[in-house]
């Protein structure tokens, strides 16, 4: 018969295997990657039309990819960038999952007298009211 000194030794030992099994048995991973300037919607809402100037704009999200200058005077500053994300897990060496995330974004900044008058990531709004692009662009 099992005396009590026994069985707690017993139960003490096979939760320290468990414990010890259970790192075998489940396992996962994931990284993260962000390429160019990758502007939120957080950090954009940073910026307040008619108030934050060009110098808080590039304080704020840094060098642009490119910069269009407007016919009628305007600049637009444009940021591209792509976030990158990958998790797997498995249980057992049985059952898995994994997941993929590639977003890319462009967001552009609208400057006038070198102020902010607005700011978007919908490419098609810069096109909006515009024949064609020799009307946005001056060269």
């Amino acid at each position: 018969m099992p005396t009590p000194v026994r069985t707690t030794l017993t139960l003490a030992a096979s939760a320290a295997a468990l414990t010890t099994l259970t790192g075998c048995f489940a396992s996962g991973s994931s990284s993260a990657k962000v390429e160019g300037t990758y502007v939120s919607s957080q950090t954009l809402a940073m910026l307040e039309p008619e108030v934050s100037t060009e110098s808080d704009v590039l304080a704020l999200l840094g060098t642009p990819t490119s910069t269009m200058h407007r016919a009628d005077g305007e600049k637009v500053l444009v940021y591209d960038g792509r976030k990158r994300a990958r998790s797997s897990g498995s249980v057992l060496f049985v059952a898995g999952a994994s997941s993929k995330v590639d977003v890319r974004k462009r967001v552009y900044v609208l400057l006038r007298d070198g102020l902010m008058v607005e700011a978007w990531s919908d490419p098609a709004d810069l096109m909006a009211g515009h024949e064609d692009e020799s009307d946005i662009y001056d060269g």
